[in-house]
């Protein structure tokens, strides 16, 4: 599996500190959504296809957290604003991303970041980043009850161009037995000091994990998982709560190791 990807799931968390973009709104066109603002400084058929995908991803999404935590949700002045620099020079040199930054998500002010035809923008980078901020939004994005492998897991599981390889590595770390404890995956919360091969697994065992929640039941099991986190409980009493077939993290952990070994 390409490193670009694990560092691109890194750039995420860092991408949500104050990064100074260089932005000067008299320099760029809009194009707009219906939950979007796509900046450009010369209008492409990339921006097109940019605006395009994003109201599609944006509808597979939200369709996991029901009723969304405010009135006109990423809508009107609400919406996301997504800036495309002009080519990957300017992208660098303005924002002080590093070269192999395909692009990035600020949390705190519900923007997307990137340049003209990045190198896996549609396919990945878009819909993970989107994903994290309406995870972030709908679960609150200081919210200690929710464990880095989930928000990290819903966010990667978005990425449909990379699924197969990364069941082939859960596949193979459930077949050795060597894949992450979930009391491990729970509480990692900072992945700078881990070898890349741990790093590696933790985001495709993060995924994994998350998928098998959204895919176990429908929708409704997964938003009220999410709902119960959002209001305080713990994750195993959310987990007990909402799909009533673990009691435990540890029967979740034997029931996705069983799911896993049927694939």
């Amino acid at each position: 599996m390409p490193l670009r990807f694990f560092l691109c799931a890194w750039i995420t968390w860092f991408g949500w500190c104050e990064i100074s973009y260089g932005f000067d709104n008299s320099n760029w066109e809009e194009k707009k959504g219906n939950h979007f603002v796509v900046y450009a400084q010369d209008h492409s058929s990339f921006t097109d296809d940019v605006l395009r995908e994003a109201e599609d991803v944006y509808q597979d999404i939200i369709r996991y957290f029901g009723s969304l935590p405010k009135d006109h949700f990423w809508s009107w002045e609400n919406r996301c604003k997504i800036y495309i620099y002009p080519s990957q020079s300017e992208y660098v040199r303005l924002t002080k991303q590093p070269e192999w930054s395909s692009g990035f998500a600020d949390v705190r002010k519900r923007t997307i970041v990137s340049f003209e035809n990045a190198p896996d923008f549609l396919e990945s980078v878009l819909p993970h980043e989107m994903a994290h901020l309406i995870f972030r939004e709908f679960i609150a994005s200081d919210n200690r009850q929710v464990p880095r492998w989930l928000d990290e897991g819903f966010a990667i599981s978005q990425e449909k161009n990379i699924r197969v390889a990364l069941d082939q590595t859960i596949q193979r770390a459930v077949q050795t037995n060597s894949a992450l404890s979930f009391q491990d995956l729970t509480t990692m919360s900072s992945l700078h000091t881990r070898p890349t091969d741990q790093a590696r697994l933790f985001y495709a065992q993060a995924q994994s994990i998350t998928r098998f929640l959204l895919e176990r039941r429908d929708p409704s099991y997964f938003i009220n998982f999410c709902r119960l986190l959002r209001d305080g409980a713990s994750l195993e009493e959310a987990l007990r709560k909402s799909y009533r077939d673990f009691s435990s993290l540890r029967e979740l952990e034997q029931e996705w190791k069983r799911h896993v070994s049927h694939l």
